[in-house]
């Protein structure tokens, strides 16, 4: 998580969705975390502010179910919202489809934020550019920028892929810097978790077998998508084979690749 406070070094914190989350954070970076969960355990929530920094509710019944567990405390609460506007084209990963669980809507805030929260939450983006944030940070300020005044710090969540080639981080800079010319008290927090970890590892695989069947290839590799590549299931991505091409090429050997699993396959 990356933070921005004018004048100020830029210390960091994790992100954590859970109470064992939480509590690694605490234990292996040395800092509290800033917490986030649809929804909390009551029998979690104790030990979940035991690590926190800062904690953020999904809906306004959440925060209102622990309000009076925080008062006592250091922490500072949030309310993540939806801004109703996402880049991001698969409804199963868009957080801002219409009947979405995550966050409030403005509709929701018409009679103002309850006392004791300090900061909003967005997260609407998904290995996104700086030009997506920029039109969510749009929507955002329209539907919310009448709370600012009480807030004391805003999440523009994940989703920021700033180690991908051709990412504008000038363009991400300038974005920063004008969002706190106009709320210089907000201090701006970024999560960019999926660029920290983009292109950091690779998953070796054996192929144990080749089968054939009405012309087609697969090749039948010792991993499980389920378990080591559970996107190719839920979406449509195509894992990268180092040496090989994106797509079937002309004279080329073209095969599937599969898992060992007979309902874990993948072209």
């Amino acid at each position: 998580m990356a933070r921005f406070s004018a004048g100020a070094p830029i210390p960091q914190r994790g992100p954590a969705s859970s109470l064992y989350e939480a509590r690694l954070i605490y234990e292996e970076m040395g800092c509290k975390a800033h917490t986030y969960a649809p929804a909390y355990l009551p029998g979690d929530f104790e030990e979940i502010m035991r690590y926190s920094s800062h904690i953020t509710f999904n809906s306004l019944t959440q925060y209102q179910r622990y309000a009076r567990q925080l008062e006592e405390s250091a922490i500072s609460a949030g309310l993540r919202v939806n801004p109703e506007y996402s880049e991001v084209e698969v409804d199963l990963y868009n957080p801002a489809a219409p009947g979405s669980r995550l966050g409030e809507l403005s509709q929701a805030l018409e009679g103002g934020l309850p006392d004791g929260i300090e900061g909003l939450h967005f997260h609407t983006l998904c290995e996104s550019s700086s030009f997506d944030l920029e039109k969510v940070l749009a929507a955002f300020e329209a539907k919310f920028s009448r709370y600012f005044t009480q807030l004391k710090w805003v999440n523009f969540g994940g989703g920021h892929l700033m180690t991908r080639k051709g990412y504008d981080t000038d363009h991400l800079i300038a974005l920063l810097k004008s969002f706190r010319r106009r709320y210089p008290h907000l201090e701006v927090i970024l999560e960019p978790g999926s660029a920290i970890a983009w292109e950091t590892g690779v998953l070796v695989s054996t192929v144990l077998d080749i089968v054939d069947n009405h012309g087609v290839k697969t090749a039948i590799l010792n991993v499980s998508f389920t378990a080591h590549m559970p996107d190719t299931l839920e979406m449509p991505y195509r894992p990268r084979i180092t040496g090989a091409d994106a797509v079937p090429q002309a004279g080329k050997p073209c095969y599937r690749m599969g898992g060992y699993l007979a309902w874990q396959v993948i072209i």
